[in-house]
């Protein structure tokens, strides 16, 4: 929405802050603009705090572990402008979560991952593939250092084939959820009708009722 994404959730859920969990991010940078991108991120959504705050798009080790990044991260969260932090990663920088499972400063990694391996962006074209087996073996050192992970592009992958044998988002969805390291996904919604069908993919049907 223009960049104005933020702004609109700050506005729906004014008043009950306590009841929804927010995801935000900045992009890699220098400190005061990584500063800067949080107190943006802190009015826009009419809030005093985040829940969790990503670097987003990390592809170098710098990104993570330099100092400002570090700084960023630890001092927001001792401010309490943010409750707990990870990063993002593209296809071409899975090497990343190995590493953030060998360190252990991280709580959240957010990865592209669904039945397929692969994505086309549903606005730009784009697209991307990896290596499906690598990336199961790479949340799973993750997970066993205590990284969450949050899927993206879940949908991405196109549709598959429900218990009923109709072509399905929602079952593409449920493919992913079913990995227990899986805790949550950042799937798009354009209308009321696909956020019924993915909360119904995990078990909410009604949720808008």
């Amino acid at each position: 929405y223009n960049g104005q994404n933020e702004v609109v959730v700050g506005k729906v859920f004014k008043g009950r802050r306590q009841q929804i969990v927010i995801n935000s991010k900045v992009q890699p940078g220098s400190l005061e603009k990584m500063r800067s991108d949080l107190e943006t991120s802190l009015k826009a959504l009419q809030t005093d705090y985040i829940d969790c705050l990503l670097i987003h798009g990390a592809s170098e080790p710098e990104h993570l572990y330099g100092d400002q990044a570090l700084e960023l991260l630890e001092t927001a969260r001792e401010q309490g402008k943010i409750r707990t932090f990870g990063f993002s990663v593209h296809t071409g920088a899975f090497k990343l979560l190995s590493l953030a499972a060998e360190k252990g400063i991280h709580e959240v990694a957010m990865v592209p991952y669904n039945f397929l391996g692969a994505f086309t962006h549903m606005l730009g074209g784009s697209s991307a593939e990896w290596d499906a087996d690598d990336l199961e073996k790479k949340i799973v050192a993750c997970a066993g250092a205590g990284i969450d992970i949050i899927a993206m592009k879940a949908c991405s992958g196109g549709y598959i084939k429900d218990d009923s044998g109709k072509n399905s988002y929602p079952a593409a969805l449920k493919w992913v959820l079913k990995n227990p390291h899986v805790k949550t996904t950042a799937t798009a919604m354009g209308n009321f009708q696909q956020i019924e069908e993915n909360m119904g993919a995990m078990g909410a049907q009604g949720a808008l009722n």
